[in-house]
């Protein structure tokens, strides 16, 4: 792996390089505490995360967000494409849809 400093550079790399499994279970960390969970998370530093489920949706995110962001992913209210309700809504006060990335859902 090259010369990786922060979580900008480590993003750009896994981005650009054909990487495998071992790899991937193996990136480096830049500070701050370890999430509580890791599902999705590949890396981290004090105030951000990387994450995805896939390479096509590898992106850094705040905390916060991603604090918003870990239910839907894990299936929460995913089934309903973020809605915070029982089922589709059309009311957006009801919907987390704008804080899930499109092509996650």
């Amino acid at each position: 792996m090259q010369h990786i400093e922060n979580l900008d550079d480590l993003l750009d790399y896994i981005t650009n390089t054909d990487i495998d499994d071992q790899t991937m279970s193996d990136l480096p960390t830049f500070g701050g505490d370890m999430p509580s969970d890791t599902t999705h998370v590949w890396s981290w530093d004090e105030e951000r995360l990387l994450i995805g489920t896939c390479s096509e949706d590898y992106e850094i995110v705040t905390r916060k967000e991603w604090g918003y962001i870990e239910p839907i992913i894990d299936g929460v209210v995913n089934e309903y494409r973020g809605s915070t309700t029982d089922g589709p809504t059309d009311d957006p006060s009801q919907s987390m849809d704008y804080l899930i990335p499109n092509n996650w859902l």
